[in-house]
C-alpha cells in the first residue's frame, strides 16, 4: 500500500438524507480506541491526522470527511460526493467503512499506493465495504504505427 495513497477513480455519493446518520456514526467512532492509529507515549490515542476531540468540534459528516483528507463536492440539494484523496494513509478507510452502507448503491473508490499496489472498495446501497486487491495487466501487444506514417515521415525530412 505504501505511506502515501491516492484515489484514482471514485463514484461515492452520499445523499443529503443520510448525512445526519453518517455524522452520528463518524462521531461514535471516536469511542473505539482499538481502531485508532495515532497516539502518544502516554497512551492517548486518536485517529491519524484528526483532532482527538473531532466528534465535539465538527458538526457535519462533510466536515469530518474533509478533515480526514477527502476532496468533496456538495450539490445544491445537499448530497455529497467523495471526489478524491491524495495524502498519507491514515484513517480514510475506517471512516468510509463506518458509513459505507449509507452511500448510494454501486459506490466505489479505486486506490493506488506509492509502492504501486492497487485496490478497490465497493460499497453502498445497504452493503458494507468490500475490498479487492488488483494488478493492472497489459494484454494486447502490437507494433504501434501512426495512422498516416508516410505523411509523418515526410514532415521529418523537411
Amino acid at each position: 500500500m505504501g505511506y502515501y495513497v491516492t484515489s484514482t477513480l471514485s463514484n461515492a455519493l452520499l445523499k443529503a438524507d443520510k448525512l445526519a446518520e453518517a455524522h452520528d456514526r463518524l462521531c461514535e467512532l471516536n469511542q473505539h480506541d482499538e481502531w485508532k492509529r495515532g497516539g502518544d507515549s502516554n497512551g492517548n490515542k486518536w485517529f491519524s491526522w484528526m483532532p482527538h476531540d473531532y466528534d465535539k468540534m465538527m458538526s457535519t459528516a462533510k466536515e469530518i470527511l474533509q478533515t480526514i483528507g477527502y476532496d468533496i463536492y456538495e450539490s445544491d440539494s445537499g448530497d455529497i460526493e467523495l471526489l478524491s484523496y491524495d495524502d498519507k494513509h491514515g484513517c480514510e478507510d475506517i471512516f468510509v467503512w463506518a458509513i459505507s452502507d449509507l452511500f448510494e448503491k454501486d459506490s466505489y473508490i479505486e486506490w493506488r499506493g506509492e509502492d504501486g499496489e492497487t485496490w478497490r472498495w465497493d460499497f453502498g446501497g445497504g452493503a458494507k465495504m468490500m475490498e479487492s486487491v488488483g494488478v493492472q495487466m497489459w494484454t494486447k501487444h502490437s507494433l504501434y504505427e501512426p495512422t498516416d506514417w508516410e505523411a509523418l515521415r515526410a514532415s521529418w525530412s523537411v
